[in-house]
């Protein structure tokens, strides 16, 4: 139930995953058990992508969001070498950029536990 929440809290330390996210991936790993829940998340993190690069192709910004995590791990490389902590993401620009992983999950969960992944 925790393994693979527990391998994403760093994605929720740095704000690039929500905990509700998580929470709903602890649930998901109650029913299918480690290794589907492995299935589910992979499924997810693809049908996520899908409707990321969906939302970049329609309403555009793609060389704005691909720039935007090398300013992060720039960001991170200086802050760490500074002896500082670990930054928050960037998290500014149109909601219609963020991608909420229910959806996904949900999707995921549901080829997952339909045997067609």
């Amino acid at each position: 139930m925790v393994l693979l929440p527990g391998l994403l809290f760093p994605l929720f330390m740095i704000k690039a995953m929500g905990a509700g996210d998580l929470k709903l991936l602890m649930v998901t790993g109650l029913y299918l058990g480690p290794g589907d829940n492995f299935k589910l998340f992979a499924v997810a993190v693809a049908v996520g992508a899908c409707i990321g690069v969906w939302n970049l192709l329609l309403k555009g910004g793609i060389k704005e969001r691909l720039l935007r995590p090398v300013g992060y791990f720039r960001t991170l490389w200086l802050s760490l070498s500074a002896g500082g902590g670990i930054p928050e993401y960037d998290q500014s620009g149109e909601p219609w950029q963020k991608v909420h992983f229910a959806l996904p999950i949900l999707i995921g969960g549901i080829l997952v536990m339909g045997g067609v992944v």
